[in-house]
């Protein structure tokens, strides 16, 4: 198996990012051998040889039995451990919020649903995540260790804030989310834009991440494109990339409630395709 080559470093202040670099390529690839690690960070062998068994010391991770090869020495493949720590997963939409405890490599071990009204106070909408995350929690024996939400746009993924969105919320003004649930949780809390949490997971655990470059687009309510390039997630400089939806495509159309006219999602999401079949029905009875 050949794994894409991602630097590491051998100074022990940043042990930490080795550690994470080593539990990403975990999650990316499954199973792995010691010296497939080495090949694939750049560190030594004795520097993963110590990362390795600090991971095992913690519970992290495990290795299997030998596995025989046709020449040469047996390997052992490491792996993540079933009671390495898990994280959370929310999704919030304007018609639903969708609670996930999950596998760090990504396996799902519990998923639960409810609607919500679109037209929410913030306050609610906390609540709502707090209630849902909290269940999770008592679930779980395991460790929780992070949460990531994922949202309608726009979103500032750095701070964590969701920025007036429309037909969303009671009035499209500025919302704090990540560092709210942050203080709340005692934990690490991402917000990103639905599209760019997709890119992630396909980045992450399915057949993209053999992929360079690539696209997730998304049409529901609005149109959103998140990216994937040169093999690194793509959000822009301020972190806006996946509002495909309000590139404006006609300088006089369509007012659209961001303020511009003639962005791509008056025209191009799914509840105006839906007036628009609706409308040409008659020319073909």
């Amino acid at each position: 198996m050949a794994l894409q080559m991602t630097a590491g470093k051998n100074p022990s202040d940043i042990r930490a990012q080795n550690l994470r670099l080593l539990l990403a390529l975990l999650v990316r690839h499954r199973q792995v051998t010691r010296v497939q690690l080495a090949r694939a960070t750049g560190l030594s062998k004795t520097s993963i040889t110590n990362l390795v068994n600090e991971c095992l010391q913690l519970g992290l991770i495990v290795e299997t039995a030998e596995s025989r090869r046709a020449h040469g020495r047996p390997a052992k493949y490491i792996c993540l451990s079933s009671h390495a720590p898990q994280v959370i997963g929310v999704s919030v939409s304007r018609l639903y919020m969708t609670f996930t405890l999950a596998r760090l490599d990504g396996e799902i071990l519990s998923l639960h649903r409810h609607a919500i009204d679109a037209r929410l106070s913030y306050e609610t909408m906390l609540e709502h995540i707090r209630t849902g995350i909290a269940a999770l929690m008592e679930a779980t024996t395991e460790a929780v260790v992070g949460i990531g939400i994922s949202m309608l746009g726009p979103v500032e993924p750095f701070e964590g804030v969701l920025l007036a969105p429309q037909n969303f919320m009671l009035r499209p003004t500025v919302y704090p989310i990540a560092a709210p649930l942050r203080a709340w949780a005692g934990m690490p809390v991402q917000v990103m834009h639905d599209v760019t949490a997709a890119v992630l997971a396909e980045r992450l655990f399915n057949p993209g991440r053999s992929e360079a470059n690539f696209g997730f687009l998304s049409l529901h309510a609005g149109v959103g494109l998140g990216l994937c390039l040169n093999h690194a997630l793509y959000q822009g400089s301020g972190g806006f990339s996946g509002e495909l939806g309000h590139l404006s495509i006609h300088a006089d159309g369509i007012p659209c409630a961001c303020g511009q006219r003639g962005c791509l999602e008056r025209y191009a999401n799914l509840d105006t395709m839906r007036e628009r079949q609706h409308a040409l029905e008659p020319l073909f009875r």
